[in-house]
């Protein structure tokens, strides 16, 4: 199922009367109109109104998301030289060492057809309304693990900063690979916070690293939510990976939790509905989410940290993912309960 960016809340958001793109969104979409300004009308997240802000703080994780708006003009990058043969299976291992080299905690690759990209870009008035066409045949899918502690601090500080932090060493990651694939002699789009072509959990899940879980979010066997996803899409010949069954989805549809303590209610409880021919998943509700970020000015993150395959499961329970993904469910009930939820600063966020 094809995507529109411009009705993700994410671009919804930006919208301004007078910047044209709110006048055309909501004259094609005049339902959406009312709880989009409502959303606009509240504090920006991050901002010195809202419970999580520290005036000290706050502006560290402002200051990663500054500096990747900054870069993005240079996320698309031509071949540069003379084009270099490769053999793609070479290539492909070559491309995961050096991924791995540059920080990411997992890589694979996946074969993106046309389905795989948005239809239409939305976040930008440059973009805006452009349909996603001519994009590459590749798509080298990056991983970074999120700190477990600064996780389990969610709806805190500690949680959005981390999150960022995933963002940036992904964004810099994706340039470096990028800037390589053109010196190769190929074209590369380097797709990060605030600039993608795709809904990434589906193009990761593609790439064999995880299912796309209840949330809505990439779910992986080793990390659970607690990753961030960047992708390099490219026109350089690479062996795609395919997608595995790792069990996620059965764990999902039985375990529920991230649905049962989102503070928002936006997760989707229950049993997996039909969202496009043949195939079932679960619904989440993007303004409901969102609004619970700018109230409390962080991201909230409560559905990272409550998944069970986010905490440090004893390897024999992890295992048995694929085989009894119950006896998962229960150990989390047994030893944890509701969620880990730390509340004391970590050093980082503590006034000296």
């Amino acid at each position: 199922m094809k995507i529109d960016e411009r009705d993700t809340i994410l671009s919804r958001i930006r919208y301004q009367k007078g910047d044209g793109m709110y006048e055309a969104y909501y004259e094609a979409h005049p339902e959406k109109q009312a709880v989009d300004d409502m959303l606009r009308a509240m504090p920006e997240i991050n901002a010195p109104n809202t419970p999580m802000y520290q005036p000290l703080k706050s502006p560290f994780a402002d200051s990663a998301f500054d500096f990747i708006a900054d870069i993005k003009q240079f996320s698309r990058q031509c071949a540069k030289r003379e084009k270099q043969p490769v053999d793609a299976r070479l290539m492909s291992a070559q491309i995961k060492k050096l991924a791995l080299y540059l920080g990411a905690t997992e890589v694979g690759i996946a074969k993106m057809d046309t389905g795989d990209y948005y239809s239409h870009r939305g976040r930008t008035k440059a973009h805006y309304g452009k349909p996603v066409e001519g994009e590459g045949a590749y798509g080298i899918v990056l991983l970074k693990e999120m700190n477990r502690e600064m996780i389990n601090r969610a709806p805190h500080l500690e949680e959005m900063t981390e999150v960022t932090k995933a963002y940036f060493d992904l964004a810099v990651m994706g340039m470096w690979l990028s800037y390589y694939i053109a010196n190769l002699g190929y074209d590369a789009k380097n797709n990060m916070d605030m600039d993608y072509l795709m809904y990434t959990p589906h193009v990761a899940e593609q790439a064999g690293l995880g299912e796309v879980g209840r949330a809505g979010l990439l779910v992986t066997p080793n990390y659970g939510m607690r990753v961030r996803i960047g992708i390099v899409t490219t026109d350089l010949p690479l062996i795609a990976d395919q997608p595995v069954d790792y069990g996620i989805k059965a764990l999902c549809s039985i375990c529920g939790l991230c649905a049962k303590h989102c503070p928002s209610r936006a997760i989707m409880r229950g049993a997996p509905v039909a969202i496009d021919e043949g195939q079932y998943g679960y619904v989440s509700d993007q303004e409901k989410c969102f609004k619970m970020w700018k109230t409390l000015g962080t991201d909230c993150g409560v559905c990272l940290s409550v998944c069970p395959l986010s905490q440090a499961l004893p390897d024999e329970i992890r295992q048995s993912l694929q085989t009894d993904p119950r006896r998962i469910v229960k150990w989390h009930r047994e030893r944890i309960g509701k969620r880990i939820y730390t509340k004391e600063a970590l050093d980082l966020f503590k006034d000296e």
